[in-house]
């Protein structure tokens, strides 16, 4: 079957924008990418790269690159108490667990995977323009069209509006069907991994190949080191806005308050503030316009899944456009899209933040207890194979999701939907 090439915009060149512009390119649709930043001005920390992202990255050359180069193998997550740093659990990635999942899991720089993906695009010929706010989009009658701020326009088949959390088009898509969920607030910084080796206080965190959560009351620290960029990454979530943040961290471990004091920016402290939402319908224009990515989903601020969420919404929404022979099938795909990926976001999401509320948990509360006798369980040398899940809620939850996410493959997520209803879609023509 061949495809007929359609006219699309994407509306945003982070993750996801770029992504879904790669993926709609390869399959031979002419793209066009609306970036409000200026180039180069892409500078994150750390991304994780669980399994079923890691297989994203496999399935082109400049992505194996990327991994072998540039990238750290995690081979477990540590959970910490931040009254005294007790180590309450290890989730080991074994080679046997991780040979199940057909891929490891990593943890890489932001901007690596972000240049990856734009040398992806121009391999692809996707134009990209920077600098370029979209001010408003609006129905036309071949499709839709998005304005930018300087009044120039941009025509298109097929409208991907990917402009993150705090998309300013989301409602226009999902035409106000959007409802405030949570709030949260967050800190992030990095510093180089050789000021944390220098200090023999923090040599119980000098650990490359762990990706580390630090349990507080209404407050979960995250760590990861990248050798390669000698670059250390903390991010540091709270449950509710706070002014001053010396006061959360003054009864903490001395090992913890001596690795938050290696912020560089730590006279100017500013939070930045997440609020999640939930959008029950991501097509809209006439169902020419899909919301992907954080502008669909918002994630958890500096969740598990983030990236690997916004990746597979771009991956499926370009499988679903690869034999397109219609514009008539655009409103069926994108249907399609929002069928397939709704859930499983939504479940993740969900998993993230209980996840999040069991770190934050006050000290000394029942919830507390079962909550770290469970993660001991992980502290046990047994294989992973032979843990018992039915001992715990806590523990079942955690291994639960991880095998559910995993073992997600995107392309195969598409293709099953076409497997079963392309034959209806062909009938669009």
């Amino acid at each position: 079957m061949s495809c007929i090439p359609l006219n699309v915009v994407v509306v945003g060149g982070s993750i996801a924008g770029l992504e879904a512009a790669f993926k709609l390119a390869e399959h031979g649709h002419q793209v066009t990418v609306l970036e409000m930043r200026e180039e180069g001005n892409f500078k994150g920390g750390s991304l994780r790269s669980p399994p079923n992202m890691t297989r994203l990255f496999h399935l082109s050359d400049l992505g194996e690159t990327v991994l072998r180069e540039r990238a750290t193998r995690c081979r477990s997550m540590a959970f910490r108490s931040a009254t005294d740093c007790e180590l309450l659990g290890n989730m080991k990635f074994s080679d046997a667990l991780m040979k199940e999942f057909d891929a490891e899991y990593y943890l890489v720089p932001y901007e690596d995977v972000h240049n990856l993906l734009i040398k992806l695009c121009k391999r692809e010929n996707v134009f990209i323009r920077y600098g370029s706010y979209v001010e408003r989009i609006q129905e036309t009658p071949n499709g839709c069209a998005a304005y930018l701020s300087n009044g120039d326009a941009f025509h298109a088949d097929l409208l991907v509006v990917a402009d993150g959390r705090n998309s300013t088009l989301r409602e226009i898509v999902a035409e106000d069907e959007v409802t405030p969920t949570s709030d949260a607030w967050a800190l992030r910084f990095s510093f180089p991994y050789s000021e944390l080796r220098k200090n023999p206080q923090l040599s119980i965190f000098d650990k490359p190949n762990e990706w580390v959560m630090v349990a507080a009351q209404d407050c979960v620290i995250s760590l990861s080191i990248h050798p390669v960029q000698d670059q250390v990454h903390v991010a540091v979530g709270f449950t509710s806005e706070v002014t001053d943040t010396s006061s959360c961290f003054e009864t903490m471990d001395e090992r913890i308050q001596a690795l938050l004091a290696l912020n560089p920016d730590s006279h100017k402290i500013r939070l930045e503030h997440f609020q999640d939402v939930e959008t029950e319908e991501w097509v809209g224009l006439n169902s020419r316009a899909v919301l992907i990515g954080d502008a669909a989903h918002p994630s958890l601020a500096n969740g598990c899944y983030n990236t690997s969420m916004a990746a597979e919404d771009g991956v499926v929404l370009g499988q679903l456009f690869a034999n397109i022979t219609s514009p008539l099938q655009i409103p069926f795909l994108l249907n399609a899209f929002q069928e397939i990926r709704q859930p499983h976001t939504t479940a993740i999401s969900r998993s993230d933040h209980m996840r999040f509320m069991l770190m934050t948990l006050p000290p000394g509360e029942e919830a507390t207890t079962q909550r770290d006798a469970a993660l001991s369980a992980t502290l046990v040398n047994v294989p992973e194979e032979e843990i018992d899940l039915g001992e715990s809620e806590v523990l079942a939850m955690l291994w639960s999701e991880f095998i559910q996410t995993y073992s997600y493959d995107s392309v195969e997520a598409a293709d099953e939907w076409l497997s079963v209803w392309g034959r209806k879609v062909e009938e669009y023509v």
